[in-house]
């Protein structure tokens, strides 16, 4: 294939119900130099077949398979496949507007490439301004600030080929999340010149707000290993910048520490120690405080994940477990929402029927303003 060729790279794992979605939405770009890898990572249902029906129709299409390994390693069988000069990844639950390369290609000479994304169902917005940045005049110091927004996901980037190959980047696949932060934080590493653009063509599918806890069987040591070696990848590209990096986003995968296992040790000292380690030597009461890690918040957070999906008893469990180790403390900070002060309130008194009933009522009006919006 010759130069301006675009190829993107879809994990697609069990995804029969959007990957016709997905594919159609890319063969629909009004940049069409493009090659599409679709790999298929050991999908029980059809979305195998319905890849191969895509490459028997469009010669642009490839259809791989492979045995299950998970989406870091899928995404891997798609770059060492790819053989255009840019590579971009959409997931196969998304979508991308028809005029989503083309608006990244008129700026091919950047080395990366980043835009916004819309989220759907809730047709939510996170957007760049467009913005030009170059390491080796000096732009570091005006880029450290972006990092956290930018390293989030792989996906609405256009990278450049040769960088990825040349320097032997690859998705780790021991990961169970923020890989793609560590890829794009170690692409990073290698560049000199990046866009950010206003571009808000990606579209990714939000399918429910279930905390990152009750996908993956974490623990400590995962979190500590993942954590870890994203602070690597932030030091060196920090060291080669000359200038310090915002990695903010630390915090979320802190908080991907589970609730649970707090409550079955009646103790929230792990929890604490991963937090120290990665947060400067915060004390106790900026843990208890921080809008994001603080143990009460995500309490309720995951008492309310686990009423949506019907698990009262769960809940209750964990009610239960969050007076009997906190009591009256829990109401002591300021929430980011009102309902959770009114909940906090609730478990301190011990009114744990109370505080299913408020969370159930807020939920259904919750359901009908969707209708209503829709």
């Amino acid at each position: 294939m010759g130069n301006n060729i675009v190829s993107i790279i879809v994990p697609v794992y069990n995804a029969e119900k959007s990957i016709r979605r997905c594919i159609d939405s890319i063969l629909e770009q009004s940049y069409n130099d493009t090659e599409i890898v679709l790999v298929d990572d050991g999908s029980t249902d059809s979305s195998g077949m319905i890849c191969d029906d895509y490459q028997k129709k469009d010669n642009r299409v490839r259809a791989i398979h492979t045995t299950n390994h998970g989406v870091s390693h899928a995404r891997n069988v798609g770059i060492a496949e790819s053989s255009g000069e840019f590579i971009t990844f959409v997931d196969s639950d998304d979508h991308i507007a028809p005029t989503f390369l083309e608006n990244y290609m008129q700026y091919k000479d950047f080395e990366l490439v980043a835009g916004g994304y819309q989220t759907f169902p809730q047709h939510h917005q996170m957007t760049f301004q467009d913005n030009s940045y170059c390491i080796s005049k000096g732009d570091a110091s005006r880029l450290s600030p972006m990092v956290a927004r930018l390293d989030g996901s792989c996906w609405a980037k256009l990278f450049r080929s040769n960088i990825i190959k040349n320097n032997n980047l690859w998705f780790d696949e021991s990961m169970k999340f923020s890989e793609d932060t560590l890829f794009s934080v170690k692409y990073m590493y290698y560049i000199d010149t990046l866009k950010t653009i206003s571009d808000t063509g990606y579209h990714y599918y939000v399918q429910s707000n279930t905390p990152a806890e009750f996908k993956y069987n974490f623990n400590k040591q995962i979190l500590d290993s993942i954590l870890g070696k994203l602070l690597d990848a932030y030091q060196q590209l920090e060291h080669k910048w000359r200038t310090e990096i915002n990695h903010s986003n630390f915090r979320i995968g802190v908080a991907c520490f589970p609730v649970q296992h707090i409550y079955d040790n009646m103790s929230d000292d792990d929890y604490y120690d991963l937090y120290y380690k990665y947060f400067y030597q915060a004390d106790k009461e900026q843990f208890y405080k921080d809008s994001i890690c603080s143990p009460y918040i995500r309490t309720i957070t995951a008492i309310k994940a686990y009423l949506s999906i019907g698990n009262k008893k769960q809940a209750r469990a964990i009610m239960k477990g969050c007076h009997k180790l906190y009591g009256d403390r829990i109401k002591t900070i300021n929430y980011p929402y009102p309902l959770y002060s009114t909940i906090a309130k609730l478990i301190s008194s011990h009114h744990f029927k109370t505080a299913e009933v408020v969370f159930l009522a807020y939920n259904k009006l919750k359901e009908l303003r969707n209708k209503v919006g829709r």
